[in-house]
C-alpha cells in the first residue's frame, strides 16, 4: 500500500470512530430524557439523528472497503511488476561473464548470479537473500573452497572481513583445484557492497607458464654462458656478414695473437689481418694477400677438423661449421697434449710389441706349462706346453680371455675329473686357490696325469702360473701311502682275529678317558673271557682253538654298533669292549647281547664243566672319568667283576659302578 492509500485509510477510521461515539451519546441522551414531558419529541429527534449517523457510518464503511479493494489491486500489480523486474534482473545478472553479488548495509545478501554460486558450490545453499556475508565466507573456508584458507580458516576469515569493510577492495583469491578469481568490491551510496568476481585462472596459468618460461630462458642463457666459459676449447661465432658476435675467454687465452676483445663486431678478414700483423702465422709480406684470399675462399667449406701448428709450440684443432641461417661457428681445441700423448703412445706401443715378442719367445722356451694373467685376471700370454696340458680349453685360450671363463669351459668339457658331480663347488674352490696365488696345488687330468699348479702374484697385480707334470711322483706317493695305510692297519689289528689289538685298545682307552673327563660323559668297559678255553684247545687242537677265537672275535665285533665303540683282543682268550657314553645299564645290555651271540654260534665244548657248548664270562665296569686320573682304574674294576663271574660258576656277567 502506497503513502496516499495509508492516509485515506487513517481518515476513514477516524470518521467511523466519531460516528460511533456520536451514536452512543445520542442513545444515552434518550435514556436520560425518557421521563421528561417533552421526552417524546426528544426521542424522535434523537432517533432521526441516530439514523442519520448510522447511514453516514455505513456509507463511510462502504467507501473505506472500496478504497481498500483499489489499494490491494494496485499492490498486487506492483508486486507482479516487482517479480517481473527481479526476474529480468536475475536473467541479466546470469548473462554476465563474471560472478556478481550484492550485500545490503548490514552485510546481508540481497542478490547474486549463478556464476557466484558456481565459484563456491559447497556454500551455494547459503546464498539466499538475508544470509550474512561472514557466514558464507566462513562456511566456504571450512569446506575447503578457498585454497589459501586451508589450515588457517579463522585468520583468513578475519582478513577477508577487513578487506570487505573497505570502500574499495581489489585482490586475487585462490580457490580449490588451482582456480583463481579477481575480487573487486565497492561500497554503494546506501552502505551496501557490490562484488564482482572475475575468473582469472587461465591468466594465472599463463602468467605462471610465462614466469617459468622466462626463468627457464634465463637459466638456459646462464647455463649457456657458463657452458661456453667452461668449455675446454675456444669458441667464436660469426653472423651472416662474417662479423664476430660471440667468443669465450678460452679463445682469448689460446690465441693471444688475436685481440678478440677488441675485434668484437669486426669481420673475419679483419681478424686475419690483425693476426698477420702480430706475426701469427709467419707469412712473408709478399704472400699475405694471397694467404688471406685463400683463407676467405675456404671460409665455411671445411668438412672436417683441421690441425694446425702455431709458432707458440701448440697444436690446435679447428672445427668450422656453417649454420642454416648463415652463421659460422668455429671451435678451437688445444690438442697439444693429445698429439704428444699419441706420439708417446706410438712409441710405447712399439716398445710393448717388442717386449711382448721377447716375452713370448722367453716363455716358449720354458720346459713347463706357463700362463700369465693381468690384474683383471685376463690372459696375457701362454706357451704351447700350457695348451698341450689343457687340450679341451684351447678354443678359449686367447689374449684377453678371463681365467674364470676358460676354467668354466674346461669344467663343462670334462677337462677336470675332480669336478665331476660337484662342478659349482669345485669352480669356487679353484677360483679361491687361484686368487690366493701362493700355495702349490695338485690337479688331475682326464688321462690320469697329475699337475702341480704353482701360481704367484706379479708386481703389477697379475698372476703368473706354472704347471709341472708330477704324474710319476704322485704314483710313487700313492703307493707309499697305501703301504703306510696297510702298515698302520697291521699295527692296530690283531693278526689272528682281525679286530683291534691290545695296543689299539690302550690308545683308544686313553683318548676316550680324556674325552669323557672333558665332556663329563660315562665310559663303560666289558672284559670277556672264554670259559675253559685251555680245555677246548687241549681237546680240539690249536687250529680249532684259533678258529674258535676268530668266531668269538667276529661275534663280539658285531655287538659293537656305534662308530666310537671298540671290540679288541686283550690277550689270549680274553677280549675287551670299550663303550664311550654308555651307562652301566646299557653296558649290561651289550654284555647280554654278546652272550646271546655266542650261544647262537653253539660251538661244541665237550670238556667244559659249565655247558655242552662254548660260553663266556663277562666283567662289566662303568664310571665317569676325572681329569688327571689313571684309566686303568676302569680295567681293574672290570677285571675284578670278571673274577667274581668266574667264581660264581662262569657263563654269566658281573658288573660294578667303579669310582675314580
Amino acid at each position: 500500500m502506497d503513502t496516499r492509500g495509508k492516509k485515506t485509510l487513517h481518515k476513514s477510521l477516524l470518521l467511523l470512530f466519531l460516528a460511533l461515539v456520536l451514536g452512543a451519546a445520542v442513545f444515552a441522551l434518550v435514556l436520560v430524557s425518557g421521563d421528561q414531558p417533552d421526552g417524546q419529541l426528544t426521542r424522535l429527534v434523537v432517533f432521526g439523528v441516530s439514523v442519520a449517523v448510522l447511514v453516514c457510518a455505513s456509507l463511510q464503511q462502504w467507501w473505506l472497503i472500496r478504497q481498500l479493494q483499489k489499494t490491494s489491486e494496485r499492490a498486487s500489480a506492483a508486486e507482479i511488476e516487482a517479480v517481473q523486474a527481479r526476474t529480468r534482473l536475475d536473467a541479466a545478472l546470469d548473462i554476465l561473464p563474471d560472478a556478481f553479488v550484492l550485500f545490503d548495509r548490514k552485510d546481508r545478501l540481497v542478490l547474486c548470479n549463478a556464476r557466484f554460486r558456481a565459484l563456491y558450490p559447497k556454500s551455494a545453499h547459503l546464498m539466499v537473500p538475508g544470509s550474512r556475508f561472514e557466514d558464507i565466507i566462513r562456511h566456504s573456508a571450512r569446506a575447503g573452497a578457498v585454497a589459501s584458507a586451508v589450515g588457517r580458516e579463522e585468520p583468513w576469515v578475519q582478513t577477508r572481513l577487513a578487506q570487505h569493510r573497505k570502500s574499495l577492495f581489489e585482490g586475487l583469491q585462490e580457490l580449490a583445484g588451482d582456480r583463481w578469481v579477481r575480487v573487486t568490491e565497492r561500497k554503494t551510496p546506501d552502505g551496501g557492497t557490490i562484488g564482482l568476481y572475475t575468473d582469472v585462472t587461465a591468466f594465472k596459468h599463463n602468467e605462471r607458464a610465462l614466469h617459468a618460461a622466462r626463468k627457464e630462458t634465463h637459466l638456459a642463457q646462464l647455463q649457456l654462458h657458463e657452458a661456453l666459459e667452461a668449455m675446454p676449447a675456444g669458441l667464436e661465432i660469426y653472423d651472416e656478414q662474417d662479423r664476430l658476435i660471440v667468443y669465450n675467454q678460452h679463445l682469448a687465452q689460446m690465441a693471444p695473437h688475436i685481440p678478440v676483445h677488441e675485434a668484437l663486431g669486426h669481420t673475419y678478414e679483419h681478424l686475419l689481418r690483425t693476426s698477420l700483423a702480430n706475426g701469427a702465422p709467419p707469412v712473408p709480406a709478399e704472400e699475405q694477400e694471397a694467404w688471406i684470399a685463400n683463407m676467405l675462399a675456404q671460409r665455411g667449406l671445411h668438412t672436417g677438423p683441421q690441425v694446425r701448428y702455431y709458432p707458440t709450440g701448440r697444436w690446435m684443432q679447428l672445427h668450422e661449421t656453417r649454420t642454416p641461417t648463415g652463421y659460422i661457428v668455429c671451435v678451437r681445441l688445444d690438442v697439444t697434449d693429445h698429439i704428444l700423448q699419441k706420439q708417446a703412445l706410438d712409441a710405447s706401443r712399439q716398445e710393448a710389441q717388442l717386449a711382448r715378442e721377447l716375452l713370448e719367445d722367453a716363455i716358449e722356451t720354458l720346459p713347463e706349462a706357463f700362463a700369465l694373467y693381468d690384474q683383471d685376471d685376463r690372459l696375457v700370454a701362454c706357451n704351447s706346453q700350457f695348451r698341450a696340458v689343457y687340450p679341451l680349453m684351447t678354443p678359449l685360450m686367447r689374449t684377453g680371455q678371463s681365467f674364470e671363463e676358460m676354467l668354466r669351459h674346461g669344467v663343462l668339457a670334462g677337462q677336470f675329473p675332480e669336478a665331476l658331480g660337484r662342478e659349482d663347488q669345485w669352480l669356487s674352490e679353484r677360483m679361491h686357490e687361484h686368487h690366493a696365488a701362493g700355495l702349490a696345488t695338485m690337479q688331475q687330468l682326464p688321462d690320469q696325469r697329475w699337475l702341480r699348479v704353482h701360481e704367484r702374484r706379479t708386481r703389477s697385480g697379475g698372476i703368473a702360473g706354472v704347471r709341472t707334470d708330477v704324474t710319476e711322483l704322485v704314483r710313487k706317493e700313492q703307493l707309499l701311502a697305501a703301504a703306510n695305510a696297510q702298515l698302520a692297519l697291521l699295527s692296530t689289528t690283531d693278526g689272528l682275529t682281525g679286530i683291534g689289538n691290545r695296543r689299539h685298545f690302550d690308545e683308544r682307552l686313553g683318548n676316550e678317558w680324556q674325552r669323557g673327563a672333558r665332556q663329563q660323559i660315562p665310559l663303560s668297559l666289558l672284559l670277556v673271557d672264554i670259559d675253559h678255553f685251555k680245555l677246548y684247545n687241549d681237546h680240539y687242537g690249536h687250529v680249532a682253538g684259533d678258529a674258535c677265537l676268530r668266531q668269538v672275535a667276529q661275534a663280539l665285533a658285531r655287538c659293537v654298533r656305534r662308530a666310537d665303540e671298540l671290540a679288541a683282543r686283550y690277550g689270549g682268550e680274553e677280549f675287551v669292549l670299550l663303550l664311550p657314553g654308555c651307562t652301566l645299564a646299557d653296558a649290561r645290555a651289550v654284555a647280554q647281547h654278546c652272550m646271546d651271540a655266542i650261544a647262537q654260534i653253539a660251538l661244541p665244548h665237550a670238556t667244559s664243566c659249565t655247558a655242552q657248548h662254548l660260553t663266556l664270562s663277562i666283567g662289566i665296569a662303568s664310571l665317569c672319568p676325572i681329569a688327571g686320573t689313571d684309566p686303568t682304574i676302569l680295567v681293574d674294576a672290570a677285571d675284578a667283576a670278571l673274577y667274581r663271574a668266574k667264581n660264581a660258576g662262569r657263563n654269566q656277567c658281573e658288573s660294578v659302578e667303579a669310582t675314580a
